[in-house]
């Protein structure tokens, strides 16, 4: 599987951000990571819309969106607008996810949802359900090999509902995911 290299810009000055996008742009990477919180869902340290439209304006790379936030549907259009190409949101922090969701793909953009594998992926019929519902492509992904520890993780209850699932390569997990992920073609329903 191809390595993709997609660093966030999270702790980026503002002062030196279309410099340090350039640099990025013909540094090799893939994508640029970009992260939006709230200050509720999370503690507020993102970027703003039009920190991100500067990095659209200085980069023909793809765009990642993490929404950690309650609602983000509610600038799901605002963020299509300042040229992401991939959006992903927790289904936790939305009271229909699938509408958010849905609305992402007919923007055009790849939707994804941000689950802690940890948390849920051993119980929770719900996300299963959920997962299944939206019917995008989703990977499971975990840091450990989850084949390997207690008995009771053995059994993923949303694995079923994922293209793949990832296990046992540490952090390299979640690039191998947004590898998958990102080379699929969006699709409308």
């Amino acid at each position: 599987m191809e390595k993709l290299l997609c660093p966030s810009l999270l702790n980026l000055s503002d002062d030196y951000l279309k410099d340090e996008v350039q640099k990025l742009d013909r540094s090799g990477a893939d994508i640029l990571h970009l992260d939006v919180m709230d200050g509720d869902y999370v503690p507020n340290f993102g970027m703003s819309f039009n920190e991100i439209a500067t990095v659209r304006a200085n980069t023909s790379l793809k765009l990642d969106l993490h929404m950690m936030m309650k609602n983000p549907r509610r600038y799901v259009e605002r963020y299509a607008e300042c040229g992401v190409d991939i959006i992903y949101i927790h289904p936790d922090s939305e009271t229909i996810p699938t509408e958010t969701l849905a609305l992402i793909r007919k923007l055009g953009k790849h939707p994804g949802i941000v689950i802690n594998p940890g948390a849920y992926t051993h119980y929770s019929y719900a996300i299963h359900d959920a997962l299944k519902a939206v019917r995008i492509p989703a990977v499971e992904v975990h840091m450990s090999d989850i084949q390997k520890r207690e008995e009771f993780r053995h059994l993923s209850v949303t694995a079923p509902a994922c293209i793949a699932q990832i296990r046992g390569h540490g952090f390299e997990s979640y690039t191998m995911a947004i590898d998958m992920l990102s080379k699929l073609e969006p699709t409308e329903e």
